[in-house]
């Protein structure tokens, strides 16, 4: 005769193999131990985020000249802050081999390229 944790186990296996789908509640009933965590700490760790603050631009910016959008309002709107967009000399060649189609762009962004 086999010791009774065998035949445990053995029950246990076969309620596995005979019912593959057969959810266990068991695990479910556990409690979740997750830290909450503040999201005030990023800006303690990270001091150097701050107003104003300097955003890179990239060529998808066009959607915001098609619907006549001001870049740099839109961007104080969000962030909540004096922002000054910032365009790489990659995106103003990207830019002028666009060529026509995204000339609006272009010329905007010669306007606006203050820092590089």
């Amino acid at each position: 005769m086999l010791p009774s944790h065998f035949s445990a186990a053995t029950n246990r296996y076969k309620d596995q193999v005979l019912n593959p789908n057969k959810k266990d509640f068991s695990k479910e009933k556990l409690p979740r131990n997750v830290p909450n965590i503040s999201s005030t700490l990023f800006f303690t760790h990270n001091t150097s985020l701050g107003p104003p603050y300097c955003v890179l631009v990239d060529t998808n910016f066009n959607f915001s000249i098609q619907n006549k959008l001001d870049l740099e309002k839109r961007m104080m709107d969000y962030l909540y802050a004096k922002c000054t967009p910032c365009i790489t000399d990659y995106v103003m060649a990207e830019l002028e081999k666009l060529g026509q189609k995204y000339r609006v762009a272009l010329r905007y962004s010669i306007m606006v390229s203050v820092a590089r």
